[in-house]
């Protein structure tokens, strides 16, 4: 399975992939700092940035841009990296490490996850859940 990955997605160095993946897996919910990520992948930036497009691509991670009122912001502040594949992430971070990532950057990355409506819900709920406990 992994030459058919390597061969699919043209990645030449598997080791530095799979080093890119394991680092973002860590990083949920985090800003990417692309010179860090690059010292830890063993890539240079241009190649992270191609595979960072590929993880994207297959639905593994994504970066958020963060939202300011001013576009000019927006594109100069670093993004936020969420993984869509928390079994993924789970699995590589509980085998790698027994003791798991900032628990707030993993619930980021679970509301980061949730569409609109989704957040709706959630905040509905924890209203709801606010109000019995004060019984308001």
């Amino acid at each position: 399975m992994t030459s058919d990955v390597k061969d699919f997605l043209n990645i030449d160095n598997i080791n530095g992939y799979n080093n890119l993946v394991k680092a973002f897996a860590y990083q949920v919910g985090n800003l990417i700092n692309y010179n860090e990520i690059s010292n830890i992948s063993g890539l240079n930036i241009k190649t992270v940035m191609k595979y960072i497009d590929y993880l994207e691509g297959t639905y593994i991670f994504k970066r958020v841009p963060p939202w300011f009122q001013s576009s000019r912001k927006e594109i100069s502040k670093a993004p936020k990296i969420f993984g869509f594949d928390t079994g993924l992430i789970n699995y590589i971070t509980s085998h790698l490490n027994k003791e798991l990532p900032d628990k707030g950057n993993i619930f980021e990355n679970f509301v980061g996850r949730i569409s609109k409506k989704g957040v709706k819900f959630l905040l509905h709920f924890i209203i709801e859940k606010i109000r019995k406990f004060f019984k308001y």
